[in-house]
């Protein structure tokens, strides 16, 4: 004789629900997916004819149809993996006890718990997006000819410009220092410059007077190296004076004058020069085909999304008086500034 069992339910909540049993968390689960399948099911089933409902419980059917994909699942991808009706009674008896617990839920009001709704639409929406925009972005590619265009329209992100790599010895003059100090300190570095004059070719910066004699800590164990930094800015020496007499440096191995700043007397030495060089397509290709299909995939996700508030058709208003007076909790750290998309990064 037929049961009078008639489910539908979502399949996979039975599984879950051994584990979550009696638990508000597995019941919340099992409830929302089992909303999202029930919207699809009734959306597209066909009716087959009583003979095809193997359950039912009210309104809610299991098909032959439904129940032996399930026991496709339940036996490893292969329909004899558990074919005995023992294991059938068990699996329906599972489905049953599944919907029973979907409906009281129901019926009690879960479904409009807020968590409840918020991950519904949640599922919702993801599903909605796998199945309209997902395809379009899926679609997009980035061909040889747009990363040579956007290489060429950018170039100069991709350039970096002439570099010097540059020496120096501060000594220091406190303020306040008498007309005599003063003197004393220049003539010291009137003599430093003169033994700089006298070091090998081969020496690193100022070698071993700017250890004895330079103030400048950063540098003074590496005989002076600052390190590269563009041509005409000056890395971390500030004082105007010594910008200007680095701009003026031509060919490695020169040296300054005695220089006068408001800290103190600097001499200073070019170690180097970088050419200006344009970073080769090959090496940056990956870093623009990246960057191009981010530009591509957001235009088609905004145009996507206008397109459905179009279709959509409700009126959408934002009181925007109301968002502006809207403070942060005390004691919310200020948020990071908001990339913006499609920039290409300097190379």
């Amino acid at each position: 004789m037929r049961s009078k069992r008639r489910v539908f339910t979502t399949l996979w909540c039975a599984d879950v629900w051994d584990v979550k049993e009696k638990t508000k968390a597995g019941l919340t689960a099992c409830l929302i997916v089992a909303l999202v399948v029930s919207v699809y099911w009734f959306s597209t089933r066909n009716d087959t004819g009583k003979n095809s409902i193997l359950a039912t419980i009210g309104d809610r059917e299991i098909t032959v149809e439904e129940f032996s994909r399930r026991l496709i699942r339940r036996g490893g991808g292969y329909a004899g993996g558990f074919s005995s009706i023992d294991y059938k009674n068990k699996l329906l008896d599972d489905l049953i006890a599944h919907e029973v617990q979907t409906q009281y839920a129901t019926k009690a009001g879960y479904a409009d718990d807020p968590d409840v709704r918020r991950t519904f639409e949640r599922i919702m929406v993801r599903k909605m997006r796998e199945m309209e925009l997902d395809q379009q972005l899926d679609a997009i590619v980035v061909d040889d000819a747009e990363i040579r265009q956007a290489y060429q329209s950018r170039i100069l992100d991709f350039t970096q410009a002439e570099m010097v790599r540059v020496a120096v010895i501060h000594l220091n003059v406190l303020r306040g220092a008498s007309e005599q100090r003063q003197i004393e300190i220049y003539k010291q570095a009137e003599d430093i410059l003169a033994q700089a004059l006298l070091l090998p070719a081969d020496t690193l910066g100022f070698g071993h007077l700017a250890a004895r004699h330079s103030e400048h800590q950063a540098s003074r164990y590496q005989g002076g190296d600052t390190g590269w930094y563009i041509h005409g800015q000056a890395g971390g020496l500030q004082q105007p004076a010594v910008i200007k007499a680095i701009q003026t440096f031509k060919q490695p191995g020169s040296l300054s004058d005695v220089i006068e700043a408001r800290d103190g007397l600097y001499l200073l030495k070019l170690m180097a020069v970088r050419a200006e060089q344009v970073i080769p397509l090959d090496t940056v290709r990956l870093q623009i085909q990246n960057t191009l299909m981010v530009d591509k995939r957001e235009a088609v996700e905004v145009a996507w999304l206008a397109n459905l508030k179009r279709t959509f058709g409700a009126e959408i208003e934002v009181n925007n008086t109301l968002l502006e007076s809207i403070l942060p909790p005390s004691g919310t750290p200020d948020p990071k500034p908001i990339a913006t998309p499609g920039n290409l990064p300097n190379g």
